[in-house]
């Protein structure tokens, strides 16, 4: 319990530094002509500009007649305020809009969108507020999900269920490297890890090679702070060969750099 209290508040310590929660960042946002989701997923991509991103995941959302577009735009915006650590403003636009826009949505689409949005929820609490709250909201969107039935999930349903496993997977790791239950963190996180890696590989397509790169990273680190350092090194082989793949079709040349 005691290193569990000692992790929470080294953690937020620390984030304290790199993110002020009163007088933390914010995007400037307008509608632009011309905005469409492409061009928006380019300036996030290709240009790694999260604020034009928003901007125009933004506009799109503002000007778009298309239900499907408008999921799409807040669930971008919303990620790209996180990307510029404008967390705040992030986290007021889920509060305030995503009731509305999922009043909107046949029920069908409402699963997706409340999962969305509460593991968009789940970033901001892990830089904001700690392990704790950010893992309770990953698990939220699990619990979401399965009410829907995984016979019924279609593929954006999916891709949220596999983010949340690599998410749960990051932050029990984060806490077993902290000393708080750390062969049943390692453990746990583990099998979360390994299991967003199968799902992504079976159902990610173009952007397999990126999200399976971090997978692997992060299982790397687990078995590193096991101690397994065979295990650790295919990990990282495993890691590097899907960032090498991934490289070549973008310009973002500097990810290796993470590892």
């Amino acid at each position: 319990m005691l290193a569990e209290v000692r992790a929470e508040v080294s953690y937020r310590l620390i984030r304290f530094g790199f993110e002020n929660p009163v007088f933390g960042s914010k995007v400037a946002l307008k509608v632009e002509e011309g905005a469409t989701l492409d061009s928006a997923r380019v300036a996030d991509h290709r240009e790694r500009d999260f604020a034009k991103s928003a901007r125009l995941y933004y506009s799109v959302l503002n000007t778009s007649g298309d239900i499907d577009e408008k999921i799409w735009a807040f669930g971008g915006l919303v990620l790209q305020l996180i990307n510029a650590h404008a967390f705040r403003q992030a986290r007021e636009l889920l509060r305030d809009q995503s009731p509305m826009l999922r009043a909107e949505l046949p029920e069908d689409k409402r699963y997706f969108l409340e999962a969305d949005a509460k593991g968009k929820e789940g970033r901001i609490e892990s830089v904001e507020r700690g392990y704790k709250p950010a893992i309770e909201c990953f698990l939220t969107v699990e619990e979401i999900l399965k009410k829907r039935g995984s016979e019924r999930w279609t593929l954006e349903d999916k891709k949220a269920f596999s983010t949340a496993e690599h998410f749960l997977g990051k932050l029990k790791l984060e806490l077993a490297v902290m000393g708080v239950n750390k062969e049943d963190n390692l453990q746990v996180s583990r099998g979360h890890l390994l299991r967003a890696i199968k799902m992504d590989t079976e159902i990610r397509g173009a952007g397999v090679e990126e999200t399976v790169g971090y997978g692997f990273k992060e299982l790397a680190r687990n078995y590193l702070a096991a101690g397994n350092i065979k295990e650790a090194d295919k990990a990282l082989e495993e890691a590097i060969k899907h960032f090498e793949a991934y490289t070549k079709t973008t310009p973002r040349s500097n990810v290796l750099i993470e590892l």
